[in-house]
């Protein structure tokens, strides 16, 4: 009999989770411009506003604890995407 228990199965990532990894990605490209990072989040958001809303929350979080070029990069990365979704939600 096998010794399989939920806790011993690995993990799905959650959309969270992989939208962190693309964000993380994204701001640490050796070519990396706002604009692009910010329109490579909104195609990881299909579309859904509240994801790129709790990633900029998260990078908040970790701007309080201790601010790097990269939560900079983020945060301004997130700025754009938001900003660009806002505009596709009134057009």
């Amino acid at each position: 009999m096998s010794s399989l228990t939920w806790t011993s199965l690995p993990r799905q990532p959650k959309r969270i989770d992989r939208a962190v990894l693309e964000l993380v990605r994204a701001v640490s490209a050796d070519n990396w411009s706002p604009e692009t990072a910010a329109d490579r989040m909104r195609e990881v958001a299909a579309g859904d506003p509240a994801l790129l809303r709790h990633l900029k929350a998260r990078v908040a979080r970790a701007q309080l604890r201790r601010s790097t070029g990269l939560d900079a990069r983020a945060a301004a990365s997130l700025d754009l995407a938001l900003v660009g979704t806002a505009r596709r939600d009134v057009c």
